[in-house]
């Protein structure tokens, strides 16, 4: 399938983002966890400076906790088909500043969120992209 992006853990697994999902390379096998997000288009990865691997996915974001045998999937932010003041919508990409905050690039606007809540920043119509696919690009 398509895959989106790739992350790493502090442990060195492989983590994949893919249309189908997210799965984790321990170097042997391949682990698929359908279930670890709300939806299972992943857009993104990203490892913050405290060396936490979170993924963001079409309805949220997500921090994987790998325990070498078991790993737990914890929500940080739910995502939503429509925006609201509390969630994300349909993000596609994220950044961490010199703050610690996470920016999300949403379609139609960008996301700060400071570990308690969430501002977001709509941009104009003459801003909007023409395809739902892009949006916001942080790197």
């Amino acid at each position: 399938d398509i895959i989106k992006s790739i992350g790493r853990d502090a442990l060195g697994f492989i983590w994949i983002g893919a249309d189908d999902g997210l799965m984790q390379y321990n170097g042997h096998t391949f682990h698929h966890y359908p279930q670890a997000t709300e939806s299972p288009f992943i857009k993104d990865f990203i490892t913050l400076k405290d060396g936490r691997l979170l993924v963001l996915n079409d309805l949220g974001l997500v921090e994987i906790i790998n325990q070498v045998d078991t790993v737990v999937f914890n929500t940080i932010l739910m995502g939503t088909r429509i925006p609201t003041d509390t969630t994300i919508w349909y993000p596609k990409s994220i950044f961490e500043d010199s703050k610690g905050n996470l920016w999300i690039g949403e379609p139609q606007s960008v996301v700060r969120y400071d570990g308690h809540n969430i501002k977001r920043i709509e941009f104009g119509s003459e801003g909007n992209s023409s395809s739902f696919v892009r949006s916001c690009s942080m790197t």
